[in-house]
C-alpha cells in the first residue's frame, strides 16, 4: 500500500468521522427541539388549552373551544358543538356506572373505601342519560353531579314565549319600602296569564326615577298564570312612603304604564264597593250562591295560583220596623261563574240582632284555592224578611263603608 493511498484513506476516513459526528450532532439537536417542544406543549396543557384551533385560549379560561376568531354577530367561535358521553344513570345518589362492577354487580372497591372523597372530587361532572326506564328516578337529558346527588339540567322546549295578559294591576315589589341615601335592592314581580313554556331573556337595566333603576331578570314562563320578575336597585333619593313610578314596564307584546312602587304596601289588596247594593234575593237552600246578590268589587282576577283569603268588613243599614230579629245572612265566595254549584269555594252565615233601622257592621273571612286567571265573585243572600244596603264610599279613609282586603296565603 502506497503513502499516497494510505492518505487518501485516511482522508476519507476523517471526512467520514466528521459528517458522522455532525450527523449525530443534528439527530441531538433535532431531539432535543422536540423534547422542548413537548416540554413546552406539556407545559402549555398545564395552563390553558385550545381545542378545534391553533388559536390561543382566552385569558381567563383552562380549556377553550373554538374553531375561528370571534367575528359574528353574535360572537360566536364555532360551528360545532360538544358530545357529551352518553351513560345510563341508575342511582341518583351514587356515581353509577362510574363506579359500578357490571360483571361482580357490585361497587368498585375503591370507590366504597374511599366514598365521600371520590363523590366530592366528582362535582360538577356533566353526562348525558340515555335512560328513562321504569322504575327509574332519571329521565333522558343532562345531568350534573352536586356531589351527594345527579341534577338534571333543565331541558325546555325550544319555543316563541307568548303570554295572554299582564295583570299590571296586581305588580308588587319585595321588600315595597326604602330609605333615602341607603342602597336599595328589590324585586318587583308582575303576574301574567297564558304562558306557554317559553324561555324569555334579560333585559338591561335602565333609570325608573329617585335614583332607582330596573332590569328584567330572564326566566322561563310557566304554563298558564306565573309573574315576571324585575330588579330593583339603587340609592334612592327619597323615602317610603314617597312612591316611584315606573312609566313603561314591556315584556312580550304587553305594556304597564305608571307602575308605583316603594309606597309601602304589602302583598295585600284593598278593594271597595264600587256601587251601594242591596241584598235582596231570598237565600235558597238549594240554589244557595247561584242566584244570590252579586258585590260589586270590580273585576279581581287571582295572578298565581294558591290559596287565598278575603275578609270582608259588610256595612250599612238593615230595614225591619223596630221588632227585636235574629237575621240570618249569607255570603258565597265562587270563581268564574256562580251559577255552577261546583264552583263554589267557600260560604259563611252571618247572624245579626236588629231592633231598628240602624247601620250594622259586621266582619267575616272567607278563603279557598285559586288558579292562576280564576275571577272571583261575592256575593249575599237575606232571610226570609228584610234586606241589607250596603254602603259604598269614594273616601278610602271614611269607615263608612264596605270593603274587602284579600292575600295569598
Amino acid at each position: 500500500m502506497t503513502t499516497s493511498n494510505f492518505f487518501n484513506w485516511s482522508s476519507v476516513r476523517s471526512v467520514g468521522l466528521t459528517m458522522k459526528t455532525k450527523t449525530m450532532k443534528t439527530k441531538t439537536l433535532a431531539y432535543l427541539c422536540i423534547a422542548f417542544a413537548c416540554f413546552m406543549f406539556i407545559g402549555n396543557a398545564k395552563a390553558q388549552v385550545t381545542i378545534g384551533s391553533g388559536l390561543a385560549p382566552e385569558g381567563g379560561s383552562i380549556l377553550d373551544l373554538k374553531e375561528h376568531v370571534a367575528g359574528g354577530t353574535n360572537n360566536e367561535t364555532a360551528d360545532k358543538g360538544v358530545v357529551l358521553p352518553r351513560v345510563i344513570l341508575t342511582n341518583k345518589y351514587e356515581l353509577y356506572p362510574m363506579y359500578w362492577n357490571s360483571n361482580t354487580n357490585s361497587e368498585i372497591a375503591d370507590y366504597t373505601a374511599n366514598k365521600a372523597a371520590r363523590k366530592l372530587s366528582h362535582v360538577g361532572m356533566t353526562v348525558y342519560n340515555v335512560t328513562t326506564s321504569t322504575p327509574s328516578d332519571f329521565v333522558s337529558g343532562v345531568h350534573t353531579w352536586t356531589g351527594t346527588e345527579w341534577r338534571k339540567i333543565d331541558d325546555s322546549p325550544v319555543i316563541q314565549p307568548q303570554i295572554t295578559n299582564l295583570i299590571c294591576g296586581s305588580a308588587q315589589m319585595t321588600p315595597n319600602t326604602y330609605q333615602a341615601t341607603v342602597p336599595f335592592e328589590g324585586i318587583l314581580k308582575v303576574p301574567y296569564l297564558g304562558g306557554n313554556g317559553g324561555s324569555y331573556d334579560g333585559e338591561a337595566s335602565y333609570p325608573i326615577g329617585n335614583d332607582l333603576h330596573i332590569e328584567r331578570i330572564g326566566g322561563k314562563l310557566a304554563y298558564g298564570g306565573g309573574e315576571v320578575m324585575y330588579r330593583v336597585f339603587g340609592t334612592p333619593a327619597n323615602s317610603s312612603p314617597i312612591e316611584t313610578t315606573i312609566s313603561s314596564i314591556n315584556f312580550l307584546g304587553f305594556t304597564c304604564s305608571n307602575t308605583k312602587i316603594g309606597n309601602g304596601m304589602t302583598g295585600i289588596n284593598l278593594r271597595t264597593l264600587t256601587t251601594q247594593t242591596v241584598i235582596n234575593t231570598e237565600y235558597n237552600e238549594t240554589t244557595l250562591a247561584t242566584v244570590s246578590d252579586e258585590l260589586p268589587f270590580g273585576t279581581i282576577t287571582i295572578p298565581e295560583s294558591g290559596s287565598y283569603a278575603f275578609s270582608f268588613r259588610l256595612y250599612g243599614q238593615i230595614s225591619y220596623g223596630n221588632a227585636t230579629m235574629r237575621f240570618p245572612f249569607y255570603i258565597f265566595l265562587s270563581k268564574n261563574n256562580k251559577s255552577v254549584m261546583s264552583n263554589l269555594v267557600d260560604a259563611a252565615e252571618i247572624d245579626l240582632i236588629v231592633n231598628n233601622t240602624w247601620d250594622y257592621s259586621y266582619s267575616v273571612t272567607l278563603g279557598g284555592a285559586f288558579n292562576a286567571g280564576d275571577e272571583v265573585i261575592i256575593s249575599m243572600a237575606r232571610p226570609g224578611l228584610g234586606s241589607w244596603t250596603l254602603k259604598t264610599n269614594s273616601n278610602p279613609a271614611s269607615p263608612i263603608r264596605t270593603s274587602l282586603i284579600y292575600w295569598k296565603l
